[in-house]
């Protein structure tokens, strides 16, 4: 079982970039695992787990006398998780530095959960039968993916931050083997035979500075590209990536617009 190379690395800026981006997207991510089910006492595996936030997450809601396994390929990634965890006090979550084609577990999980994860897989049918695998009978899966096939949207237009989402969607879109997974993720766990199917979606907005989207849009060109050091507009403008984020944020808040994100999907379903 393959999987695309993580387009951004796993660089201590992108490692930032990740932390940031979790904190954008953990209320929807809550919703999605309390819909899901999860609860005291489960023991959850999570799936590209990067530097942690989902796992501690759910180490959170699933108490002390739950457990978590946060897997991801890069080590870098999973030094960061480990320690993030200790300094945050969580004992009742572990991580190892593996895929989920090299991972095994006797035990079996209540639950197994990933953020922006099948959209990495060339083949997410098969990716989601090996997670299958691994549950308990009644045992839940619940994923958190992105629609990169939809562009932010801002009103009124913004030529700058038009200009940035392109660019960083086009590069998503070339290195990913799934990229629209998103609008078919409920059919795609329906393939796999789980029942008591849920999937629900959310689109952040924000209105004026709009930092939090401003900032996503700026630091993911920036780790999608970094070699680029300037952005040259239609008109001949040129903008340093040093200062990208915040020309996003100002040219939103001059605007005073409202901005639509990405949408994120979300869905769950649990093995007979």
């Amino acid at each position: 079982m393959s999987e695309s190379r993580y387009l951004l690395g796993h660089t201590e800026s992108e490692i930032r970039r990740l932390v940031f981006q979790s904190t954008m997207l953990r209320d929807i991510t809550t919703r999605l695992l309390v819909s899901a089910g999860i609860k005291p006492g489960m023991r959850v595996l999570d799936l590209g787990c990067g530097p942690g936030d989902v796992s501690m997450l759910v180490a959170k809601l699933v108490g002390p006398r739950g457990s978590v396994i946060g897997i991801d390929r890069s080590l870098a990634a999973i030094k960061i998780a480990r320690k993030r965890a200790t300094d945050s006090g969580l004992k009742n979550v572990a991580f190892s530095p593996l895929s989920l084609a090299d991972f095994t577990d006797e035990g079996g999980f209540d639950m197994v959960t990933g953020r922006y994860v099948l959209m990495y897989q060339p083949e997410p049918t098969v990716f989601l039968q090996c997670a299958v695998a691994l549950l308990r009978p009644g045992g839940k899966l619940a994923f958190h993916e992105v629609d990169i096939t939809r562009q932010p949207v801002s009103t009124p237009f913004l030529p700058l931050f038009d200009t940035v989402c392109a660019r960083t969607l086009s590069a998503f879109k070339g290195a990913l083997s799934r990229h629209e997974v998103a609008v078919s993720l409920g059919s795609l766990l329906h393939s796999v035979n789980l029942t008591a199917l849920g999937v629900f979606c959310e689109i952040p907005v924000e209105c004026g500075q709009a930092v939090n989207i401003c900032r996503w849009v700026g630091e993911s060109f920036c780790s999608a590209y970094p070699e680029t050091t300037e952005i040259e507009m239609a008109c001949g403008q040129k903008i340093s990536t040093q200062s990208l984020v915040d020309e996003l944020i100002k040219e939103s808040q001059g605007a005073n617009a409202q901005i639509e994100f990405m949408r994120q999907v979300c869905a769950w379903g649990a093995v007979p």
